[in-house]
C-alpha cells in the first residue's frame, strides 16, 4: 500500500479525542453565532410610503403603517434607529378606479442597517389612484384648553389660505383645512406660534404647500393677568 494512503490513514485513526474535541466546538461555535446574530424586534407603525408616477395620486389606502420584523444581533437592533425606517412601494401603473392589492415584502424596508428585515404586517396592501388635481383651501387654526386668565377671541393664520395637491374626487369635496391644536393652557396673553396643517383625511395622501402657517392666538378680557403680571414684578 502506498506511503501516502497509510498516512493518510493514519491521520484519520490518530487523535480522536482532540478531533472529536474539535467537532463538539465548532458545533457550539456555529449554535452560538447563530444565536448570536438570531436576535428578533419588532417595530411597529413604520411608515408606509407609496410612490406614484407623475399625474396620479392616492385616493385610498388600507393602511399608513407596517409593523416590522427584525433579525440581527442584539446590538446592531438596539442601536438602529427607528424612525429612519419606512416601507417604500413603487408603483409605475395606473390602477384606474379598480383597487390594486399590493404583497408586502421585507425588500420593500428601506433604512435597516446591520440588520435585515425578515417580515412585514400586515402582509398586503390595497391602493387605489385617480388623477391629481389642485385646489387652493382656507386654513383655519384651532385652539387645545383654557387660558390662565381671559378667553381666546380669535384664531388667525398668515398665509390664510394653503394650496393642496391630491386625488381629484377627494379634492372635490375639501373645503378647508386645519391646523395642529394650539396649546393655551396657562396662557394670560396673545401670542404667536408656528404650526403644522393637518392632513384632511386618514386614508389618502395630499401633498401641503406650506405644511405649516403662523397662528396667532388672540386673548382677551384678562385685564386680571395684567394685574397679575404686575404683581409678581413686585
Amino acid at each position: 500500500m502506498p506511503a501516502s494512503s497509510l498516512s493518510f490513514r493514519e491521520f484519520l485513526v490518530r487523535n480522536k479525542r482532540l478531533k472529536a474535541l474539535s467537532l463538539v466546538l465548532a458545533v457550539l461555535t456555529w449554535y452560538i453565532i447563530q444565536d448570536t446574530i438570531s436576535f428578533e424586534l419588532e417595530i411597529p407603525d413604520v411608515r408606509l410610503k407609496i410612490e406614484v408616477r407623475e399625474g396620479m395620486a392616492i385616493l385610498n389606502q388600507s393602511v399608513a403603517t407596517v409593523d416590522v420584523t427584525l433579525r440581527g444581533s442584539q446590538e446592531d437592533i438596539q442601536i438602529l434607529d427607528s424612525r429612519r425606517l419606512q416601507a417604500v412601494v413603487e408603483l409605475t401603473q395606473d390602477s384606474g378606479p379598480a383597487p390594486m392589492v399590493i404583497q408586502l415584502t421585507p425588500a420593500m424596508i428601506h433604512g435597516v442597517r446591520g440588520a435585515r428585515a425578515v417580515a412585514v404586517h400586515p402582509s398586503s396592501l390595497t391602493v387605489t389612484l385617480d388623477r391629481q388635481a389642485e385646489k387652493r383651501v382656507p386654513v383655519m387654526g384651532r385652539t387645545l384648553g383654557t387660558p390662565l386668565f381671559g378667553t381666546v377671541d380669535k384664531v388667525t393664520c398668515e398665509p390664510s389660505t394653503v394650496i393642496l395637491r391630491g386625488p381629484a374626487a377627494k379634492l372635490q369635496t375639501t373645503e378647508s383645512v386645519y391646523t395642529q391644536p394650539v396649546e393655551v393652557d396657562g396662557r394670560v396673553e396673545s401670542f404667536v406660534r408656528r404650526c403644522a396643517i393637518q392632513a384632511p383625511g386618514d386614508n389618502w395622501v395630499v401633498q401641503m404647500d406650506p405644511s405649516d402657517v403662523q397662528v396667532t392666538v388672540s386673548i382677551i378680557g384678562n385685564s386680571a393677568g395684567r394685574q397679575w403680571k404686575n404683581e409678581s414684578v413686585k
